[in-house]
């Protein structure tokens, strides 16, 4: 982002504050849910939220009144993924790699301090690893977070860590910023992390990163399944195949 020395609208500021209210487990809110969040009086509220329907940014459900996201928001979604190279490159790679081990399949980014997801190939719904598309995550969410913050500069990686501090989601992630830089260092080091249990229990990930024609780190994939299945598989094996496929990816950008 750039750094400009211009005052911030706060009408948009507030209408943005607004549209992060909505989530994927809060996908229908109210105006008085929206005002308590957001800490805005009712009329404001009302007047930007009015605005928004009128451009297909928000829709109002008469028969409960709650809002939800328009349909203008998933254009611009389309919008977003379409500039997006590394998708469509990496496309036929991703379901070779999914058809290939069984596993769970998914393309991310590190953007705007953010973990998004991408792309994906699912082997089946509700194992505990969540990864619908579009979704944010924390920049240092299991393998695929781990693996694209290794590529960054301790500064930035530190910088992160205040922004968004390491969550102990199950009794073997990693919740010390000194190790976790340990880790970091490692893994730019071999070029691929394992998330072992770290975000899901029985849960074991292997990510690896994607680079552009500069050699730069542009996005990375992780291969996700149960914990024994990976096992049976072979873990070597899968970290291989990632490796391989990502660097594909890799050749063709």
């Amino acid at each position: 982002m750039r750094d400009v020395n211009i005052k911030l609208n706060q009408s948009i500021e507030k209408a943005k504050s607004i549209l992060d209210c909505f989530a994927y487990d809060q996908q229908y809110l109210t105006i008085e849910y929206i005002c308590k969040v957001v800490e805005i009086p009712k009329p404001t509220a009302y007047r930007l939220l009015y605005t928004m329907e009128t451009l297909g940014l928000i829709h109002y459900n008469e028969k409960d009144a709650t809002y939800c996201l328009g349909m203008k928001m998933f254009e611009y979604g389309g919008i977003v993924l379409g500039r997006l190279q590394v998708i469509n490159v990496a496309n036929q790679y991703l379901s070779a790699l999914h058809h290939e081990t069984g596993f769970t399949v998914l393309l991310a980014i590190l953007e705007g301090g953010n973990l998004i997801y991408i792309d994906k190939r699912a082997t089946r719904e509700g194992f505990g690893y969540t990864s619908t598309i579009g979704r944010f995550r924390d920049p240092h969410y299991g393998a695929l977070g781990k693996v694209l913050m290794a590529y960054l500069d301790e500064d930035m990686i530190l910088k992160l860590l205040q922004k968004t501090p390491l969550k102990k989601y199950t009794e073997y992630s990693i919740t010390d910023p000194a190790i976790f830089l340990e880790k970091m260092k490692q893994t730019k080091q071999q070029g691929y992390y394992i998330d072992n249990e770290e975000v899901v229990l029985n849960i074991t990930a292997v990510a690896a990163p994607i680079k552009n024609k500069f050699g730069e780190i542009i996005a990375a994939v992780t291969v996700a399944g149960p914990k024994e299945e990976i096992q049976n598989y072979s873990l070597s094996k899968l970290v291989k195949n990632t490796c391989h496929y990502t660097d594909l990816i890799s050749t063709e950008l």
